[in-house]
């Protein structure tokens, strides 16, 4: 799931490198995450600092993600496809 919402942050978006670094900048003795969900974590800091905070479905109706990015098509087109639509 995570790695779906990544693909559909903006490519410009100035927040995603600072959660991003946020992150990485958490002492491993304070890391309270396993490695596997660093960009789990890297995702909710970016919806953290959002001018409407809130969860990964928010996100998505709120328009801070990028409904045209490729991976987006992808999945619309899959879903069209599955439901033969």
């Amino acid at each position: 799931m995570e790695d779906f919402v990544r693909a559909l942050i903006p490519g410009d978006d100035p927040l995603w490198p600072r959660a991003r670094k946020y992150v990485a900048d958490i002492p491993e003795e304070h890391r309270e995450f396993k490695p596997a969900k660093r960009l789990k974590a890297q995702i909710h800091a970016w919806l953290a600092v959002r001018k409407q905070p809130g969860l990964i479905g928010a996100a998505i109706g709120d328009g801070q993600l990028d409904p045209d990015a490729p991976a987006a098509t992808a999945f619309a087109m899959w879903l069209s496809k599955l439901f033969d639509e």
